[in-house]
């Protein structure tokens, strides 16, 4: 892929290419319909995510391999280089089970963290039956750090309360109040952005 035609988003990608933090990152432009970042390079339109594998690994192996993630948000508008590698589609389809929306555990998390620095991440991750991103992020105190709104666990039935008061004017602020979190996470429980795990009620007549 060359530089010939390119607009600012692609110029924005190639600026972030030795992006090192291991959150995501959020292609900061409008997103197509499916949630992926597009842009336009040698009058083609491409996929955002794609153009940062290219650039960060090379050619892909073969015409079949997709730009996979590892942290399971492309359809979030994340390019972020250290999540992207070339997957085949059996590859791709596999990893698309995001381990950071499984409940990891407090126990787990501290064990998680004291591994830092003794042994390879991969190994963790492979202990834990969870992805390295989410490894990283425990390490780097990013998420389960036992401490505050971002420790606080929702049991299955008011994951399932949450849901259903989906809609429902100023439910949002007032299950905020009521679970000492805040709206934002209220609503990513609601539009199953995060617990996704849980299971939808069975309505019974």
């Amino acid at each position: 892929m060359t530089d010939q035609h390119e607009g600012p988003k692609a110029a924005w990608i190639r600026r972030h290419v030795n992006y090192q933090d291991v959150e995501c990152l959020i292609f900061p432009f409008p997103l197509h319909k499916d949630g992926y970042g597009t842009l336009g390079l040698d009058y083609k339109v491409i996929y955002a995510h794609r153009f940062m594998c290219h650039l960060v690994h090379g050619e892909p192996p073969t015409d079949q391999h997709q730009a996979a993630h590892s942290c399971n948000r492309g359809n979030d508008g994340c390019v972020n280089p250290q999540h992207l590698s070339w997957k085949t589609p059996g590859e791709n389809h596999k990893e698309a089970v995001w381990h950071p929306k499984i409940k990891v555990g407090v126990e787990a998390a501290k064990a998680i963290r004291d591994m830092k620095g003794v042994e390879d991440v991969s190994v963790t991750a492979a202990r834990h039956d969870i992805a390295e991103i989410t490894v990283r992020q425990i390490q780097a105190g990013r998420m389960w750090t036992g401490k505050g709104r971002a420790a606080r666990l929702f049991t299955d039935a008011q994951v399932q309360r949450i849901r259903s008061l989906k809609g429902v004017r100023g439910k949002v602020q007032e299950l905020s109040v009521e679970f000492d979190c805040s709206d934002h996470i209220i609503w990513k429980i609601m539009n199953r952005k995060t617990w996704a795990h849980v299971p939808e009620v069975s309505l019974t007549s």
